[in-house]
């Protein structure tokens, strides 16, 4: 398929870096996939704390409400764990069964937010639910709106790789070592074009995906080219922000320079929404029993 994006994609994309470069929102929450994964790689690019992933993640549940809704899918003996922005969010979605979501009020007395130290930029917090407040029921497919926001995340890895790879490249041209630039040495070069092709690789994956559920392709294809932008993704892109770590040196470690954060921002995406080996597994249903991906 033409992976090429729209002249209203472009136009999207350019809005969304220079608001990102300006510390502002995301320009867009709702829209196709496609634009959603657009938005998402600007945000990898910049490299800025947002909520615009947890936005969406809700927005894909079925939930309309203003303010923040945090997500956690999974709650064990009346705990949340590593809820993503959890201690700004007014709601809290909970799945309840299949193909049901709990609203549950974050700002009575009753749950207690206890924040997180991690990796990410996505202010993760355990939340004990306690005698929290129960504020609507929504019906929708979890499974579904699952797999659509790890689309949507895999972009923002393609994103911090690609701002990533553009970095290290700029820093091994201008960099002198032994009278002549890094970008001279052969060893430089070999890495440059493994970073290249990893996030070539992440990139077609991923537009890939949001095309096939833009194209309203049946669930099951939805969930698949999920699994595989995914895993491809984020394996590809945490290795390339490694690398242009690697080859920026002693900027890698500056604060003022962002190839840690790029590559943190990758290694804290690797657990979100299904790990690798998840979503492998449900390649590998797909393609060896020839039945319906399992979910993630």
């Amino acid at each position: 398929m033409d992976l090429t994006l729209t002249e209203a994609q472009e136009r999207l994309a350019s809005d969304a870096r220079s608001r990102f470069e300006a510390g502002q929102r995301p320009p867009i929450v709702d829209g196709s996939l496609t634009d959603l994964v657009v938005v998402a790689r600007e945000l990898g690019r910049a490299a800025r704390p947002s909520t615009f992933h947890t936005e969406v993640l809700a927005r894909l549940l079925g939930w309309q409400g203003p303010g923040l809704a945090a997500v956690a899918l999974d709650v064990a003996d009346g705990v949340a764990r590593f809820v993503a922005h959890g201690a700004e969010a007014d709601t809290l979605l909970v799945r309840s069964g299949a193909g049901h979501v709990v609203e549950i009020d974050l700002r009575g007395t009753g749950p207690v937010v206890r924040p997180i130290a991690t990796i990410g930029d996505d202010g993760r917090c355990d939340v004990t639910l306690g005698s929290a407040a129960t504020l609507a029921v929504l019906d929708c497919d979890i499974e579904g709106a699952v797999a659509r926001a790890a689309i949507v995340l895999s972009a923002d890895a393609v994103g911090a790789a690609g701002a990533a790879l553009d970095a290290a490249v700029a820093h091994v041209i201008t960099r002198h070592q032994w009278g002549a630039p890094l970008a001279t040495l052969q060893a430089v070069q070999h890495r440059c074009a493994n970073m290249l092709l990893d996030v070539t690789m992440a990139s077609d994956a991923v537009f890939d995906a949001a095309g096939v559920a833009d194209r309203g392709a049946d669930e099951d294809q939805v969930r698949l080219a999920a699994a595989y932008a995914n895993a491809t993704a984020i394996e590809r892109c945490r290795r390339a922000t490694a690398s242009a770590h690697q080859l920026a040196g002693g900027h890698g470690i500056d604060a003022d320079a962002p190839f840690h954060r790029w590559y943190r921002r990758v290694k804290a995406a690797e657990p979100v929404l299904g790990d690798a080996r998840q979503h492998r597994d449900a390649i590998a249903a797909a393609l060896l029993d020839d039945q319906a991906a399992p979910s993630i």
